[in-house]
């Protein structure tokens, strides 16, 4: 009999994504508000670092900063914006050092394959940014002011209007750096001042969000960001004057829709990127400019209280022009994707399954698919396990760069699957909270692109299988003294990834780790907050970095230790927090890439000014 009767869904929390709803038996971080807050005028570079698994490759202050996530290349680690991929067309990866985290209030760190859910290069994991709005909040605005060892300064403001049925939120931020630090020289041991490293970066960030009805939503969003930074050149070669110039403008829009059992969701985005990299002395000057417009739509039907199907369409078109083309490229890719989801026993047991297709011209993407599970052993313990097929699909300058693109690259793929638990004791006990994750990953990747000399140039080539497995743990004891909180989060990685394909008859890579790929890091940190202050003493550890693929050639571990203290003074509608923060507190002389210098002993204050008011 037909009924209008709202089916109960409060198995499921509505979320404008997939993130959380088919992801059972993958292993995530929330980085929550307080942690954000206390990286706010650093990039999501330092974020990631400081507070994930991640190994974040950064070829010094201000420069290049990328990942590798469980062993895997740069381009095996997809970054979402409110739902949509903002990976580079041409490149495959994304420059954390340029993100800032002003102007988020979300960011998701999911481990492992998510390629049903989220398409190429979520190989590794993929990281979710967003800035969610609530209604009726009233008014809120901030302002951020941050100074530094060698030129930085770090302006940034917000302000949130919030509504019954709508709100809105606009951030700009403006960073300048001199980044001019000294450092010494590995091979002649002697001090040096990094040169042609300055910085400047100027964006804002909107989004606003509409109530139509009860049942209906309408949101907007907008990114626009402009920097223009000097690029330092290697310490063993001679200083030249090279400088990039990168521009970008991203839009989106969501609409929802929920009526009885069915949520219906059509999303939009536009993306508009430009690149301009100079060098005078080496009379080099390429760009590129891609425009990107994306469609999507999105059906999820809860036909059971504790019983969800997910199904939906992207539409993908990449327009690329590059002066390391000889013509304009055009992409056009289709997928259809379809995700359930189940909670069984009182929600003590949650299944995922998802599969995924796209198609592109001349292109044979593999089906993918992924399964996921994870059951309450007891009240504290949570077993999860999961698997997927995972691919990436070649980029525009694997296939077209001159000379070396190869039209005829064939997708990455392969498999991906973990195992693990979480021991949760936060209802036990009154004054204490501990907590922890260990988990055990594995994953193969056939027809691995890489680029390799070819004559006078080099070209890409689908000949490398590599393997990557490992163990991720993350804990933190939280004692409640009084009014004040104690805490220790401890961060360890353990990762082999090899090579499992001989590339030609005296290839010294097979079964050698891969470079840049450290086999064991970690981090402590131990910290104490009440209502007024905030201090933390932080230690991270990062072990032999190989630099050639026959491991003959290494970095050496090093330790980077830092600390963070700051003072809050609450008001009634104000709040004034002041920070002080010192960086490389032991004047560890390191680098992430060989031979570009970071930073010794540097310091960074500043004030955050928060203003709220309720009724309007």
């Amino acid at each position: 009999m037909h009924t209008d009767t709202i089916i109960p869904l409060a198995t499921f929390e509505v979320k404008s994504n997939r993130l959380f709803q088919f992801s059972a038996g993958n292993k995530m971080i929330s980085i929550d508000s307080a942690d954000l807050a206390k990286h706010l005028s650093y990039s999501l570079a330092e974020l990631l670092r400081n507070e994930t698994p991640l190994y974040i490759k950064s070829y010094g202050a201000g420069n290049l900063a990328t990942s590798s996530f469980r062993g895997g290349s740069a381009a095996h680690t997809a970054v979402l914006w409110n739902g949509f991929n903002i990976n580079n067309a041409a490149t495959g990866q994304v420059d954390f050092s340029i993100i800032p985290l002003f102007a988020v209030n979300t960011v998701t760190v999911q481990h492992g394959g998510g390629g049903t859910l989220w398409g190429s290069g979520a190989v590794g994991g993929s990281i979710h940014l967003q800035n969610k709005l609530s209604f009726y909040k009233g008014i809120e605005a901030s302002a951020c002011l941050t100074a530094g060892s060698f030129g930085k300064l770090s302006k940034q403001t917000s302000f949130i209007l919030s509504r019954k049925r709508w709100a809105s939120s606009v951030s700009i931020f403006n960073t300048t750096a001199k980044n001019n630090f000294s450092f010494i020289n590995p091979y002649t041991n002697e001090k040096q001042i990094q040169a042609n490293a300055e910085q400047q970066g100027i964006g804002v960030i909107t989004d606003h969000s509409f109530k139509m009805k009860e049942n209906m939503w309408l949101n907007f969003s907008s990114w626009y960001q402009q920097n223009n930074r000097n690029i330092p050149v290697a310490i063993n070669q001679m200083t030249h004057k090279a400088y990039q110039k990168d521009e970008v403008l991203r839009c989106s829009s969501e609409w929802k829709y929920f009526r009885n059992a069915f949520n219906y969701f059509i999303r939009t985005a536009y993306f508009n990127e430009q690149m301009l990299y100079v060098n005078d002395i080496a009379t080099i000057q390429s760009g590129n400019k891609t425009n990107t417009v994306i469609a999507e739509t999105e059906t999820r039907w809860f036909f059971l209280p504790n019983q969800c199907l997910n199904i939906g369409s992207n539409h993908t078109f990449i327009s690329l022009h590059s002066s390391g083309f000889e013509d304009k490229h055009n992409q056009n890719k289709t997928a259809f994707f379809i995700s359930h989801g189940a909670k069984y026993f009182k929600e003590k047991l949650k299944t995922t399954i998802s599969g995924r297709k796209e198609f592109l011209q001349h292109q044979n993407i593999p089906f993918t698919y992924a399964a996921g599970v994870s059951y309450l052993l007891f009240e504290e313990i949570e077993w999860k396990a999961a698997y997927s097929k995972v691919f990436r699909l070649p980029t525009f300058n694997d296939l077209y760069w001159q000379p070396g693109g190869d039209k005829n690259l064939l997708p990455e793929n392969g498999y991906s699957g973990e195992i693990g638990f979480l021991i949760d004791t936060k209802e036990r006990f009154k004054s204490w909270h501990f907590k922890t994750e260990q988990t055990y990953f594995s994953r193969v990747m056939h027809n691995w692109i890489i680029w390799l000399p070819q004559g006078s140039f080099w070209v890409p080539q689908n000949i490398m299988e590599v393997w990557s497995r490992g163990v991720e743990t993350r804990s933190s004891l939280t004692y409640l003294a009084g009014k004040t909180n104690i805490s220790l989060f401890l961060l360890t990685n353990y990762v082999v990834s090899t090579n499992q394909k001989i590339k030609s008859e005296n290839d010294a890579s097979f079964d050698k780790q891969l470079i840049y790929v450290p086999m064991y890091s970690g981090s402590a940190r131990l910290s104490a907050s009440n209502r007024f202050f905030e201090i933390s003493v932080a230690n991270q550890y990062t072990g032999y970095r190989y630099i050639s693929s026959d491991n003959s050639e290494y970095l050496l571990p090093f330790y980077n230790t830092h600390a963070r203290f700051s003072y809050i003074l609450p008001m009634q509608e104000i709040s004034l927090s002041l920070f002080f923060s010192v960086e490389n507190i032991f004047n560890t002389s390191y680098m992430l890439v060989q031979s570009y210098a970071m930073p010794l002993r540097n310091y960074n204050t500043g004030i955050i000014i928060k203003y709220h008011k309720s009724k309007i």
